[in-house]
């Protein structure tokens, strides 16, 4: 029986190609249909996670530059996971959702704060598969740098700029929900739905680009994922950054730089770029760390050039070519000159990154007081003493401790639009490091 014509290959100058079955053409255009709902499936994914709403269920207080929640009730839902299958429900629990240790879930046992099916459980109770998982928690979000009019730089029907403070993630995670970029946007600017296109490190500052509607976010993702976008950070390191390497790298095109850097104090005039190819690798899902390593690493670039150095630090010109997940801080690390202050890789955990700010502000006395009235009795955070205080250790923990590093989005720049911001004070030569850096006592930290 003749195949019909649409069906058959094309074909090539001094080939004969077999003809298309029917059944392979249904598959082809199977395979074509799935591709084509993927891409689909992929925009979709741009919308919101959640809506930006739900503020009515605990109450806020900004003073003092501060951003802080009051701590309310959530319940989280989790079914039965095939690797689950057999195992105690509070071992599982203790494995994947570090944030609690093995006591905490015990206790959530024990007195109903978590339940299976609806209906509470027995400590030593195993997982079946259709088990659903329910955990009510008094959640007690960390306090924030506040974001304000203020760190607008760019506001049109399609997008917002802002320059992102140090200490507030862009989206809910973790601890985090209500203090986040997002939820801080549709509180405080009454501007909802703005999608992030690309993330910043919670204890990263600068420029963050986020879209305002999926049309926007698409296009902008893609502009990004195709390299077309020049993007500079500003570090602050330990040592002196070399000025120059023997290392020779022929594929590195250097970039123009952006003119914010003009407000910088530039001490030096014959600095080259130091390029690092080093792949890396996730090295604890835990903790979310990675590290340099050539055998199973994923490939990624970075070029560094030095700006300043005032006989402790230096203040380093950061330019990612690829956009592995903390890479310019690895990277630093792998060269020999961490981030001063950032205790995840090989900084320190000092009193200047774990100090957000106090105030005696008459509302701050008021809030915390009816924080106090509120108490819940099974809550571990709202009855924990200072026994209960998690050492911190930076080598691990560090991050959770910590409120800043100096790391700063100082410029996004493509053909379309370029975005920069103000140099952080940290970033001139006349900063005062010793004061900063000061030691400060682990044992007292609580996570911020």
């Amino acid at each position: 029986r003749p195949v019909p014509s649409d069906c058959r290959q094309m074909e090539l100058p001094g080939e004969i190609n077999p003809p298309v079955s029917r059944r392979e053409s249904r598959r082809r255009r199977k395979a074509e249909w799935r591709h084509e709902k993927k891409q689909t499936l992929k925009c979709l994914k741009l919308q919101p996670a959640v809506k930006w709403s739900g503020f009515e269920c605990t109450t806020f207080l900004d003073c003092g530059g501060i951003s802080r929640v009051a701590p309310y009730a959530v319940s989280f839902f989790a079914n039965c996971k095939h690797r689950w299958i057999g195992r105690s429900v509070v071992e599982v629990l203790a494995e994947e959702f570090n944030a609690y240790s093995r006591e905490y879930f015990a206790e959530g046992a024990a007195d109903g704060r978590l339940l299976i099916n609806g209906v509470p459980f027995q400590p030593e109770y195993c997982f079946s598969a259709a088990d659903s998982l329910e955990h009510m928690a008094h959640r007690h979000e960390p306090p924030v740098r506040t974001l304000t009019a203020d760190h607008i730089i760019h506001k049109c029907l399609d997008m917002i700029v802002i320059d992102k403070p140090s200490s507030i993630p862009v989206h809910p995670c973790g601890r985090y929900q209500y203090n986040s970029v997002v939820y801080s946007l549709a509180r405080n600017l009454d501007i909802d739905g703005a999608m992030p296109v690309h993330r910043l490190d919670r204890l990263t500052s600068g420029v963050l680009v986020m879209a305002l509607n999926a049309e926007t976010a698409r296009s902008i993702c893609s502009i990004i994922e195709s390299r077309q976008v020049n993007k500079f950070y500003l570090a602050r390191v330990s040592g002196e950054f070399p000025l120059k390497t023997n290392a020779e790298h022929d594929s590195f095109v250097e970039p123009t730089t952006p003119s914010c850097l003009a407000e910088i104090d530039n001490d030096v005039d014959d600095s080259s770029w130091v390029v690092s190819n080093d792949p890396i690798v996730c090295t604890s899902q835990k903790f979310s760390t990675f590290a340099v390593c050539p055998v199973s690493g994923k490939p990624c670039c970075t070029a560094f050039r030095r700006l300043n150095f005032n006989g402790n630090t230096s203040v380093v010109l950061c330019y990612p070519i690829t956009g592995r997940t903390h890479q310019i801080r690895v990277h630093l690390q792998h060269l020999g000159f961490p981030i001063a202050n950032d205790p995840c890789y090989g900084g320190k955990l000092c009193k200047g990154n774990t100090y957000l700010g106090l105030d005696d502000d008459d509302r701050l006395r008021e809030f915390n007081k009816d924080i106090l009235k509120n108490k819940v009795a099974k809550c571990p955070e709202c009855n924990m003493s200072k026994d209960q205080f998690v050492p911190a250790d930076p080598s691990s923990q560090g991050g959770l401790f910590c409120s800043e590093i100096w790391l700063h989005a100082i410029s996004y720049t493509c053909s379309s639009w370029s975005f920069s911001t103000a140099p952080p004070r940290w970033a001139t030569s006349s900063f005062n490091d010793t004061a900063y850096l000061q030691a400060v006592n682990h044992d007292n930290l609580q996570h911020l």
